[in-house]
């Protein structure tokens, strides 16, 4: 647990840093500031939807709600979290949603890579064993602590993100004509990201209709992100003359 509280804060810190990177200097701290909001949902969100997913136990332990740092929190809580802070922060600040998101777009791909980290050492979120002698096999643990070869689901996962995100700000940010245009499509990478890695994870889960819900979870970002796309790419309508 040490080491995803770890990787957790230290994505968290290279987000924030980077959110402070490209915004406008004389903004830097204010956006920084609703990134830590936005982080304070997060971690608020995932949270609580671990503790309600297992309230049979917590409801006899309630002190242990609390108690953060013993483990437990949810990816889906964490999207969902996040996104309800995120509009909060537009909402009350008298902010544009989109033009919101495309400023602390920034803190996804290094916090959501420091999570998948995280996982790879706390024993959590790992992929499948691997055939004997396999090369693409490496050592991971699983939640009792047992190494073995297993494809390395969680190092993927953090590889893929940072790159797509890359791929994203390097492409799209110089051309965007738009607000919104950047959190759109960062909201489809995310969730296709988890959609997939989170299927291929081998450890036991909660399921709800066969899926379990930090996969229901991504795909609600997916949707999300599409409308949002959907609505900030639309052809631009020219004004008859008069």
């Amino acid at each position: 647990m040490d080491a995803y509280v770890f990787f957790l804060g230290a994505g968290a810190s290279l987000g924030l840093l980077r959110v402070a990177q490209v915004s406008p200097k004389l903004m830097a701290n204010r956006q920084v500031n609703r990134g830590l909001l936005v982080l304070l949902g997060c971690v608020l969100g995932a949270r609580a939807l671990y503790v309600l997913e297992r309230w049979g136990y917590y409801g006899t332990h309630p002190g242990e709600i609390i108690q953060f740092l013993n483990g437990g929190l949810s990816a889906g809580g964490a999207l969902a979290g996040g996104l309800t802070a995120l509009a909060l922060v537009a909402f009350f600040q008298w902010a544009s949603l989109l033009k919101l998101g495309d400023n602390l777009v920034a803190l996804t791909p290094p916090l959501a890579a420091g999570i998948w980290m995280g996982c790879w050492l706390a024993g959590t979120a790992y992929g499948p064993l691997t055939p004997q002698g396999a090369w693409w096999g490496l050592p991971v643990a699983d939640e009792s602590g047992l190494v073995a070869a297993r494809l390395p689901l969680q190092l993927l996962a953090a590889a893929s993100m940072l790159v797509c995100f890359w791929l994203l700000e390097i492409w799209l940010a110089p051309r965007r004509t738009r607000d919104g245009q950047i959190a759109s499509l960062g909201c489809v990478i995310l969730g296709l990201n988890l959609v997939f890695f989170l299927l291929l994870r081998s450890e036991p889960v909660r399921l709800w209709w066969g899926v379990s819900l930090d996969v229901w979870a991504a795909l609600g970002v997916c949707l999300i992100g599409l409308i949002s796309a959907l609505w900030v790419f639309r052809p631009a309508t020219d004004r008859p003359l008069a």
